[in-house]
């Protein structure tokens, strides 16, 4: 995040340049990277984090989750692709991708998963 901001100080004080704040690519970002391990035959599902929740459980400001059929190239034999991704404003992202091919699986390790990540308060 720190080159990202610089760069994009650096871009304002130039007349007629326009950058998108670093803080903004976090959903987009997200959306194309749950698009790219997909098998591409359906849509990720995809949702964002209540606000207070994800700054309580994650000390972020932005959070979102998503469950994809994974794609060979990114998950190998691997059917499913479970991911969450949080963000903290001015300080950076966090992603976690859990590939499985059971839903019990998911459900067995998930809650223990969730709670490995978090940013510095």
């Amino acid at each position: 995040m720190d080159s990202l901001l610089a760069q994009y100080q650096r871009m304002a004080k130039k007349s007629g340049t326009v950058m998108l704040h670093p803080n903004t690519y976090f959903k987009p970002g997200f959306m194309a990277t749950m698009m790219n391990i997909s098998d591409h035959v359906k849509t990720p599902m995809i949702k964002s984090f209540d606000s207070l929740a994800v700054r309580h459980d994650f000390d972020a400001d932005k959070g979102m989750m998503g469950l994809v059929f994974a794609g060979k190239t990114f998950a190998q034999d691997y059917k499913y692709c479970d991911a969450f991704a949080i963000q903290k404003d001015n300080v950076g992202y966090a992603y976690c991708f859990i590939l499985f091919n059971e839903q019990a699986d998911l459900q067995q390790f998930a809650p223990e998963i969730f709670k490995s990540i978090r940013f510095k308060p």
